[in-house]
């Protein structure tokens, strides 16, 4: 299972993970994929990157999946091929999620692993970034 987590920009009808240079305040896309090279991409280390200006790309959203549980809402820290880690950052349902299994690793953080056939339904949060508009889905 794979799901959508971070930074993502649309450029040229295809959708890479991205950031934003903190000095030149562009668009740094990456790709896994080798044929990039023939559009622009250079490999650094394992990956390829092309950096854009920010007029150039047609959205730019942060993807973040989480899930409810009971009435708390809880972030997905990894995804396994087995399951996929849950974590709760606050007070307001830690004794309620205490009791569903969530371990306390730190003074307010709560984590708890779910194998595949016990997973809550994963939602998914999209913010465009300042400036930008959420991607439109093809019809």
């Amino acid at each position: 299972m794979t799901l959508k987590s971070g930074v993502y920009a649309l450029y040229k009808g295809k959708e890479y993970s991205a950031t934003i240079d903190g000095f030149t305040k562009n668009v740094v896309l990456f790709s896994e994929d080798q044929s990039s090279v023939a559009v622009g991409f250079e490999q650094r280390h394992d990956r390829y990157e092309k950096e854009v200006a920010p007029a150039e790309v047609e959205s730019l959203c942060d993807y973040t999946p989480y899930a409810m549980v009971g009435e708390a809402r809880v972030e997905v820290l990894s995804i396994k091929e087995n399951g996929i880690e849950l974590i709760y950052n606050g007070t307001q349902y830690a004794s309620t999620l205490r009791k569903l299994g969530f371990e306390k690793i730190d003074r307010y953080s709560y984590l708890k692993f779910f194998p595949e056939s016990e997973l809550p339904e994963i939602l998914m949060e999209v913010i465009p970034m300042p400036g930008y508009k959420l991607p439109v889905e093809p019809a």
